[in-house]
């Protein structure tokens, strides 16, 4: 009965961030792609927050007017060992999610026991300049994993970038004329040079953790 408990607390705070915002309950769930009864179950305690798709997950916070990190940072009143073992059951492991400017200990989000490396990172991704359209395509709301270890470059490889001083971004490596160049799938979209990026490292599983196979 904790964990209930625990969900009513999050419940709490989701519906006063959603008053905070003067936004019915319908409009949330509007402007998040879900459903009116997932959100009023969300707040009646009903529903864990943390056994929702990604993509309501990622769309719940933008509704509310915050990123992921920004959202679990409304959990903050909860005790920490009670969501642990919430977003941790045995079938799972903790990966961190790093953001922008992401303060303390970074907020982290299970993903499957099978998927997990010790040195796995996880964006969100925003934006559009790596949807071609296609069936691979990498949409905004798409979560990746991301392999930090590994940051040496091979032709056709996914790579998240840190653009210094303005965040991070998702493109592909390729060779061309001896030189590399980090290419997005969008062609509406430019290329990125190396020296204007650091590598973070690579990804090897995408949103609902499809392999990469790439």
């Amino acid at each position: 009965m904790v964990e209930a408990v625990e969900s009513k607390k999050v419940g709490q705070l989701l519906k006063a961030r959603r008053e905070e915002l003067g936004l019915t309950q319908e409009e949330v769930a509007l402007r998040a792609g879900v459903s009116p009864s997932l959100v009023a179950k969300l707040e009646q305690g009903r529903q864990d927050i943390w056994d929702m798709k990604v993509s309501n997950f990622v769309g719940l916070a933008r509704a509310l007017q915050l990123d992921p990190i920004h959202l679990r940072q409304l959990f903050s009143d909860v005790e920490q060992s009670v969501l642990k073992a919430t977003l941790a059951p045995a079938t799972t492991k903790t990966a961190p999610v790093l953001g922008e400017a992401a303060a303390g200990k970074p907020f982290e989000y299970p993903i499957p026991a099978d998927l997990y490396r010790p040195t796995t990172a996880i964006f969100f991704v925003s934006g559009d300049s790596m949807d071609d359209g296609t069936e691979d395509a990498i949409r905004e709301g798409d979560m990746v994993l991301v392999d930090t270890s590994v940051k040496e470059l091979k032709p056709g490889g996914l790579y998240v970038l840190e653009i210094v001083g303005d965040g991070y971004t998702l493109k592909e490596a390729r060779k061309l004329n001896g030189e590399w160049v980090f290419m997005p799938w969008n062609p509406k979209h430019p290329a990125v040079r190396p020296d204007e990026v650091k590598v973070v490292g690579k990804v090897y599983a995408v949103n609902r953790f499809r392999t990469v196979r790439r």
